[in-house]
């Protein structure tokens, strides 16, 4: 009895743990969680005088096919490469995704 009790315990351990590594395509700030990584450089701020374009409002299409020539070393960059090969094709097409639903930022560059 004892044995069985610890296997359950540490079935649902596992499980759990499952659950929590690898987040599921269905959750649906997915998208929005993934896409945060890049307001770092990528500021949202129209405000913002930096030469890095901001990706809100970009058409999706054309976010996904800068994040496929940066994963697959066709275009040139410092740190867009190295960063887009850390994500899925599912995941690139979430944080396409989101980042074109979120309007049109116009910017002011000094």
């Amino acid at each position: 009895m004892k044995n069985l009790l610890c296997s359950l315990a540490m079935l649902v351990i596992f499980r759990c743990e499952a659950s929590l590594a690898a987040p599921s395509a269905s959750d649906p700030n997915l998208g929005r969680n993934l896409a945060a990584i890049c307001a770092n450089c990528h500021s949202p701020n129209p405000r913002d005088n930096s030469a890095i374009e901001p990706l809100t409002g970009m058409s999706k299409e054309k976010i996904v096919k800068k994040m496929h020539a940066f994963r697959n070393d066709e275009k040139a960059a410092t740190l867009m490469n190295q960063l887009a090969k850390g994500f899925s094709a599912e995941q690139i097409d979430l944080i396409a995704g989101y980042l074109s639903s979120q309007g049109k930022v116009t910017r002011r560059v000094k």
